[in-house]
């Protein structure tokens, strides 16, 4: 991963490994989380990740075998506003709030992102 100058703008380049390695490094965070908080992944009613690409979100899903539903709001985000670095994931948890009619008091909510060197983070939150 290394960022390239063109026409006066910072562009992320990324290797074709990149998807393997960011679904490698999420997958085990979040068996870990949802295992600390004495959680299975069906608990979790709402997804969002950090929109690095369709490669990237296509190798998350399938890793954590996940539906297309799961990663619509990934890809809602992807596709109005690109890569936004890990902030990205903010994007979405807006874009989910903002729909107060298919969210309820309880859901849990699995916020996922990456960064430079490939760690991974996530947090797990219950919308009140």
């Amino acid at each position: 991963m290394r960022f390239k100058s063109e026409g006066g703008r910072l562009r992320n380049v990324l290797k074709k490994e990149v998807p393997a390695l960011v679904a490698k490094s999420l997958s085990p965070l979040i068996k870990k989380i949802l295992a600390e908080a004495g959680l299975e992944k069906k608990s979790v009613r709402h997804w969002v990740f950090h929109s690095g690409g369709a490669k990237i979100l296509d190798a998350i899903q399938k890793a954590l075998a996940l539906t297309d539903q799961n990663m619509r709001i990934s890809r809602k985000i992807l596709r109005n506003y690109g890569n936004l670095s890990s902030p990205t994931v903010l994007f979405g948890l807006e874009d989910l709030l903002s729909r107060v009619r298919s969210i309820k008091s309880g859901d849990k909510v699995l916020i996922a992102s990456f960064g430079a060197g490939f760690s991974a983070y996530a947090c797990l939150l219950e919308l009140r």
